[in-house]
C-alpha cells in the first residue's frame, strides 16, 4: 500500500496551486557491497539528495502519514477491517501548532449472509484497498493544506543588524500592504510597518519612533492587510 499512497498524495500536492513537494533524503544503511549486490539497495533504493535551497528546506513542512489497519472483524452481514488514517503537517516555521487530522474507516472485505451472493461483488481487495486508503489520505492532506493556507501569519520577531525581522515574506502571502501588530507596553498594541520584503523574510519598523526595536525582540506579531 505504501508506494501507492505516497504516489497519490505527491501527485495531488504537485497539482495544488502554490504547493510543491520535496522528497525526503533517506539514506540506506551503509554497506561495502556494490549496489547491484546489496539487499538494502535493491529493497530501499539508493537515496539521492534532493536539490533544495536552504530557505526552501527551512520553510518546508514535514508531512507525516500514519495508516493503522486492525484485525478482520465479523458481523452478521459483513467482514471488515478497521482502518485509521492520521496525517500531520509538522515543522511549522510560523508558530508551534501542528496541524493534524484523522479518519476512521471500515474497509469491507466480504458480505455475509443468505443474500451475499446477490449483492454487487466488492472486487479484488488487494486492488481496491490501496485506492480507497489513498483517496482518504489525499483528502485529509488537501484539507490540512487549505487550513494552513488560511492560518493567520504570526511569528516571533528577531533583531539582526539593529533591525527587526520576521521569518516569512512574499512567498508566504505577505506584502507591503500588511501592517504588523503586537502587545504594547504603555498601549494595547504596538503597530509596525514593513520596510523591506524578500521571498521568505521581511524587515519591520515600529510606527512609534520612540520605540526601540530591541525591546520588541522575541515578541510575537500578527498581520492585518490594508485595503489597496
Amino acid at each position: 500500500m505504501q508506494p501507492y499512497i505516497e504516489n497519490a498524495v505527491t501527485e495531488a500536492l504537485d497539482n495544488t496551486n502554490r504547493v510543491s513537494t520535496i522528497s525526503p533524503n533517506i539514506t540506506p544503511r551503509q554497506t561495502s557491497l556494490a549496489a547491484e549486490f546489496s539487499y538494502t539497495a535493491l529493497t530501499q533504493g539508493v537515496a539521492v539528495a534532493p536539490e533544495v535551497t536552504p530557505i526552501a528546506e527551512r520553510h518546508a513542512l514535514n508531512l507525516r502519514t500514519r495508516v493503522e489497519i486492525g484485525s478482520p472483524t465479523l458481523s452478521n452481514s459483513e467482514e471488515w477491517l478497521p482502518v485509521k488514517v492520521t496525517v500531520a503537517l509538522e515543522n511549522n516555521p510560523f508558530d508551534t501548532n501542528t496541524l493534524h487530522a484523522s479518519h476512521d474507516y471500515k474497509l469491507i472485505l466480504k458480505k455475509r449472509g443468505p443474500l451475499s451472493s446477490l449483492l454487487k461483488p466488492l472486487g479484488d481487495i488487494r486492488q481496491t484497498a490501496p485506492k480507497t486508503v489513498a483517496k482518504i489520505t489525499t483528502q485529509l492532506v488537501a484539507d490540512l493544506v487549505d487550513k494552513r493556507a488560511c492560518q493567520t501569519l504570526a511569528g516571533q520577531m528577531t533583531v539582526r543588524g539593529g533591525k527587526l525581522t520576521i521569518p516569512f515574506g512574499r512567498l508566504d502571502g505577505l506584502s507591503t500592504h500588511h501592517l504588523a501588530y503586537t502587545d504594547g507596553r504603555d498601549t494595547a498594541y504596538e503597530i509596525l510597518e514593513i520596510t523591506s520584503i524578500a521571498d521568505h523574510e521581511a524587515t519591520l519598523r515600529p510606527l512609534d519612533s520612540a520605540t526601540n526595536a530591541k525591546e520588541l525582540a522575541g515578541k510575537a506579531v500578527q498581520f492585518m492587510e490594508l485595503k489597496r
